[in-house]
């Protein structure tokens, strides 16, 4: 659809759109790994003093939604994560199909976000940014031209501009 025609011309070299992309994906993967991590270890090591100081039965902390869609949203966000990475860094190498591989993982990843957000009961706003970050990265995808294809917007060689 947009790929013939798109309503924002810009020339995107896709290699160096694969390597951006790669390069923050893995980022993005370790840093979701990290808070993740992270968080599970501050729950599990401050409830139990929590327990011991508040009154029985008022708890001391907890999510208000459910654990296991949370968790499965996340470890489809993280693979979600992985694929864009891995589509990325074959969009580097040349590989023509890998722009596919990269809109695939951005689905996967916003579709694991969408249940992280059911399961943990919360995180609307970052599921609002991650679709609208998905989308833009989707559009830069397929507008952008491998060296060996023809450019959306020609090069006008009387004075050097696009």
């Amino acid at each position: 659809m947009w790929a013939e025609s798109p309503p924002l011309k810009v020339n995107v070299d896709s290699r160096v759109l694969g390597l951006v992309i790669g390069i923050i994906s893995l980022v993005a993967c370790l840093a979701w790994l990290l808070v993740s991590i992270t968080g599970l270890w501050i729950v599990g090591s401050v409830n139990p003093y929590c327990s011991s100081i508040v009154q029985e039965g008022t708890g001391c902390g907890s999510t208000s939604g459910i654990f296991a869609l949370g968790l499965i949203g996340f470890l489809l966000v993280v693979a979600g994560y992985l694929l864009v990475a891995a589509g990325g860094f074959r969009m580097f190498a040349m590989v023509h199909e890998a722009k596919r591989q990269a809109i695939y993982g951005l689905l996967l990843g916003v579709i694991g976000g969408l249940i992280a957000t059911i399961g943990y009961g919360g995180f609307l706003s970052v599921l609002i940014f991650d679709v609208v970050l998905a989308l833009v990265v989707y559009y830069l995808i397929v507008v952008s031209r491998y060296p060996d294809e023809e450019p959306l917007v020609p090069y006008d060689t009387r004075d050097d501009t696009w």
